[in-house]
């Protein structure tokens, strides 16, 4: 998991356009280790889950931290959403919630004629039944992606999972990397931040295939062994 996107597909063509949802507070620094250092970024093999049939993404319970909440609280200002409303009573966010609020996506768009595909990393990608469609696609992604929040809330589900007491992710990062002996002890946060932006040091792509080094992505994806 990194975080929801989403891909629109032509039904007989490449993609129409890419829809990257915002990653707010420190998700701003995995996705700047994800989609700049690594290429491929949502690449992974699709699952195909689509809105003809459902499997559950969530599988745990997560507790959020006070800054998680009040994410959660503009999202269902926002959105103004019933569900996120009861989501917020308890200051959980059950796999349950989540599924239900996946399903409540996945309904909307098969309703107005799309199926949609998640990958590996939540990727979703989403492709219109008719090919004479497709000029509304933006229209379908606001009213059953942006105005019912579902991606909101699962960016705050998934840092509130690899993220549960709210640290600094960028020290953690740094800390992963320094203890796998992949940067020496003397790293500091501008070091990080000018090799992740410029792919220099540990995030300099593999030739090859393009990508950094296993290790440097686990540790800007879950440098605190939380997801594993």
């Amino acid at each position: 998991m990194t975080g929801f996107r989403f891909t629109v597909a032509r039904n007989n063509g490449p993609h129409a356009f890419r829809n990257h949802h915002r990653l707010r507070h420190v998700l701003a620094a995995i996705a700047l280790l994800l989609c700049a250092a690594l290429t491929g970024c949502g690449s992974a093999p699709v699952r195909g889950v689509s809105s003809r049939g459902s499997e559950a993404f969530t599988r745990d319970t997560v507790r959020l931290a006070s800054s998680q909440m009040r994410e959660l609280k503009q999202i269902q200002e926002r959105t103004h959403s019933a569900m996120i409303a009861d989501i917020m009573k308890d200051g959980v966010i059950t796999a349950q919630e989540m599924n239900d609020l996946q399903r409540q996506q996945m309904d909307c768009y098969a309703a107005e004629g799309y199926d949609i595909l998640y990958d590996d990393d939540l990727t979703a990608t989403v492709i219109p039944r008719d090919a004479n469609g497709e000029g509304e696609t933006e229209a379908v992604a606001r009213k059953c992606d942006t105005n019912q929040g579902f991606a909101d809330v699962y960016n705050v589900y998934f840092e509130a999972l690899r993220n549960p007491d709210a640290r600094d992710m960028t020290k953690a990062t740094i800390q992963c990397l320094i203890d796998n002996g992949l940067v020496d002890k003397t790293y500091s946060k501008a070091d990080y931040e000018r090799d992740s932006k410029n792919r220099t040091g540990p995030y300099t792509p593999d030739p090859e295939t393009g990508g950094v080094n296993d290790q440097v992505y686990t540790c800007g994806r879950d440098p605190l062994g939380n997801l594993e």
